[in-house]
C-alpha cells in the first residue's frame, strides 16, 4: 500500500523509526508514530485506452488521492522530541522533497507547523511533538471491456 510505502521511505531519511500508528510491539523509547487521519480519492479522470483487440478494450483511469497524516514524535526529553519533529519537517519540505516526488509523492502543503504536546494528559509518554501533513500521489486503475461480437434476435410469433 502506497502509506507503508511512504513510511519506509520517509524512515529511510532520518536516524530513528518511523512506525505505523497499529504497531502491536512494545513501542521504542525514541520513534514517531504515523497516523492515517483521512483519504481523499479525486473524482476519476477520463478513461484512456491502452490495449484493443478483437474480444476486448483495456482501460486506464488516474485519480489523485490526498492522504492527511498526523505524525508524533516521542523521546525520553523534550529536546529530543523536538529535534526529530524539526529534523524530519525539514527532511519532507526540503532535504528530501525531490527524493519524494521521484517516488510518486507530492506535499499538498508546506506550511508545517510543529506542535507541543508534552503535557496533553493521559499520554503514556512524557515528551511529545507533532504535526500534521497532507501528501498526495496518483493511483492508476484498469478496467476491461468484453466487446459484443454477434448479436442474436428472436422474434416470438402471436
Amino acid at each position: 500500500m502506497k502509506n507503508e510505502k511512504l513510511r519506509k521511505l520517509l524512515a529511510s531519511f532520518v536516524d530513528f523509526q518511523i512506525i505505523r500508528d497499529d504497531y502491536i510491539a512494545k513501542k521504542p523509547q525514541e520513534c514517531a508514530v504515523m497516523h492515517t487521519v483521512s483519504l481523499t480519492k479525486s473524482a476519476y479522470s477520463a478513461y484512456r485506452t491502452v490495449e484493443t483487440t478483437e474480444e476486448s478494450i483495456k482501460e486506464q483511469a488516474t485519480r489523485l488521492v490526498y492522504a492527511y497524516f498526523q505524525i508524533d514524535f516521542y523521546a525520553p526529553t523534550q529536546a529530543r522530541a523536538e529535534e526529530m519533529a524539526s529534523e524530519l519537517l525539514e527532511v519532507i519540505v526540503f532535504k528530501k522533497r525531490h527524493e519524494l516526488v521521484r517516488s510518486g509523492f507530492g506535499l499538498s502543503e508546506d506550511e508545517i507547523e510543529i506542535k507541543d504536546l508534552t503535557f496533553l494528559e493521559g499520554s503514556q509518554y512524557i515528551y511529545r511533538f507533532s504535526f500534521d501533513v497532507e501528501i498526495n500521489w496518483r493511483e492508476t486503475s484498469e478496467r476491461v471491456r468484453q466487446l459484443i461480437k454477434d448479436v442474436k434476435v428472436e422474434v416470438e410469433n402471436g
